[in-house]
């Protein structure tokens, strides 16, 4: 389930498009797909013609949806839509997407620790849309005590990874039912989890939860009346179903104010009652996927090596009635319209470098023929990427949100830990600089060998830092291999070199296979929608013998069934892991 993300104030978030490390994103892990429709359930997209979503949520009221703050992403943001009253996963661009018109995200939302993951989002009309299955809003939990008991079940709802390794993806909306347990012994895993949060898997054996792309979505629960209430938003977790590492979410009895203030806040204000605290409401709510987090950015080198993004943060914006409007250059802008009338918002960039230092933003709002505007607003930094390569390590890339939190060393994704005091070895094993940022890796740290990697930082804004780089999210290394014998029968070998169990997995050959699991069962492969692809399914779920245990292989029988009596020459499992099969 990875989940975490980012983000911070009104719709503040630097994220990473979701994450379960300790944080990090999630699918549904070990459960089965939908037997009912959920009208509430709702998925994230990017854009209106997203092929797919990234964050799940739930339709709480007639046009509000709950979701995780982790998943408002300020890239995304500014063409934010839900896919409403789906039949399936698939194609969900092609099912009237609804444009998101507001966002609040928790004002303490804290990525350090997973607090407060809540947002909610404010859609445009869609009383006249007509969805491909009913949409209707499902009442969140305001009751402390119940359900949310340990032992109790819930169910969580999502159209994310099946499982931790490769992309394993079918289109399917997915449930499966987790056992809540007590946050004194989740605190055992997570430190800092409290009664704001919910912890549900099993955790003894594992092989249930929710995985990467679940991020923001529904866990419910059923009264013993039969309604059903959200009680919790799927946040963050270590890797997908690992015994001893439940999945944590979001408990909506603990916000029910919250929501209740953010609703009134989202919906409330008036334009056709312009005063400076009305059209300011509106913008800050309103405005945010428009021109809030506008990207604002400038580059170094033909080649893009370094990108730096500003925006302009819009949460504490006041406005005063002017008939001065200030000159410069209009770098965005927004239109409301409310009740009837329409506020027309620019933003105005003044003075300033090339390189956006120095560079001030009014905001300027006319409803009918009163104009207000806003004091300077300094630029908010939002991201630096640096980007090189280094002759030891391959492409070292930094994403630098606020501070360095993330780098990818030969595309694999480091998280920072905490500082160490200097120095680290005089010479590093590899670095690399672009401009006035550089960055020295090193083996070890000398303070504290137990971490591998170091890592030497300058950058204008951070100065000179140095911190430990610990791996974002569980080493996951499968090798599959295939070998075929006499009369086209094969060996299929899927060496689990990693430290997490791999309870659901698909193989996928270019000819026509069939595979014998170790209790004697066959299972034939199914055409895979992808050319001539054509694989099997194998959840532990259903097949106990299926599950590969961490640093351990599985290895099972593969009969050819090419009607040219042909074996495959090449396969994969969990559509990433590509390999050529051996003679």
């Amino acid at each position: 389930m990875t989940k975490i993300y980012i983000v911070p104030f009104i719709c503040a978030a630097i994220a990473s498009s979701c994450q379960k490390t300790q944080i990090s994103n999630v699918k549904i892990v070990g459960g089965h797909p939908t037997t009912e429709h959920h009208p509430w359930f709702v998925q994230l997209l990017s854009e209106e013609t997203s092929a797919e979503g990234f964050c799940g949520g739930t339709l709480i009221a007639p046009q509000i949806v709950v979701t995780a703050a982790h998943c408002i992403d300020p890239i995304k943001v500014k063409d934010l839509h839900v896919a409403m009253g789906l039949a399936d996963g698939e194609n969900m661009h092609l099912n009237h997407p609804v444009k998101v018109r507001g966002i609040i995200v928790h004002p303490e939302f804290a990525t350090t620790n997973t607090k407060n993951d809540i947002a909610l989002l404010y859609l445009e009309d869609y009383s006249g849309v007509i969805f491909e299955m009913p949409v209707a809003p499902l009442p969140f939990n305001r009751d402390n005590a119940s359900p949310e008991s340990d032992g109790v079940l819930a169910r969580a709802v999502g159209l994310g990874l099946l499982s931790p390794i490769g992309s394993l993806f079918d289109g399917v909306i997915r449930e499966v039912d987790l056992p809540l347990i007590a946050t004194a012994q989740c605190a055992e895993k997570y430190d800092g989890v409290d009664a704001t949060q919910i912890c549900a898997g099993q955790w003894e054996a594992g092989g249930i939860d929710t995985c990467a792309g679940d991020s923001g979505g529904p866990l419910v629960s059923q009264s013993p009346s039969g309604e059903w209430k959200l009680v919790g938003l799927t946040s963050y977790g270590a890797s997908c179903a690992q015994k001893g590492a439940p999945g944590v979410y979001t408990r909506l009895s603990a916000y029910g104010a919250w929501i209740d203030q953010s609703i009134e806040q989202l919906v409330r204000p008036r334009a056709d009652e312009a005063t400076a605290e009305n059209v300011s409401l509106l913008l800050k709510t309103h405005c945010v996927s428009e021109f809030g987090f506008i990207a604002l950015s400038t580059r170094d080198g033909e080649l893009k090596q370094r990108e730096t993004v500003y925006s302009v943060n819009i949460r504490g914006i006041r406005l005063e009635e002017s008939s001065a409007i200030p000159s410069g250059t209009v770098v965005g802008h927004c239109e409301v319209t409310d009740h009837g009338k329409t506020i027309q918002a620019k933003l105005i960039r003044s003075g300033g470098s090339p390189e956006l230092t120095g560079v001030r933003i009014t905001i300027v709002a006319t409803v009918d023929s009163t104009t207000y505007v806003s004091e300077l607003q300094p630029l908010t930094y939002v991201q630096d990427t640096l980007s090189c390569d280094t002759v030891d390590l391959g492409p070292v890339d930094l994403v630098d949100q606020r501070t360095f939190t993330t780098v990818f060393i030969d595309n694999k994704a480091y998280n920072i830990g905490e500082a160490t005091a200097d120095p680290l070895p005089a010479e590093p094993l590899s670095g690399c600089s672009v401009g006035d940022a550089s960055i020295e890796v090193f083996h070890e740290l000398q303070i504290d060998q137990s971490r591998p990697l170091a890592a030497r930082i300058r950058h204008r804004s951070l100065g000179l830092i140095t911190v430990k780089l610990l791996e974002q999210r569980p080493k996951v290394e499968a090798v599959p291999s295939l070998s075929w014998g006499h009369s086209n029968r094969g060996k299929f070998k899927l060496d689990n070199q990693s430290s997490i169990d791999i309870f659901t997995w698909k193989l996928e050959c270019s000819t026509p296979f069939s595979l014998e699991l170790a209790n004697g069962q066959t299972l034939t492969s199914v055409p895979s929608g992808q050319g001539t692809w054509t694989g099997v399914y194998v959840d532990s779920s259903i097949f106990s013998e299926g599950t590969i245990k961490a640093r351990s292989a599985l290895e099972l029988t593969v009969n050819s069934l090419s009607r040219e009596n042909l074996p495959a020459k090449y396969c994969k499992v969990n559509t990433s892991l590509w390999f050529e099969t051996t003679p």
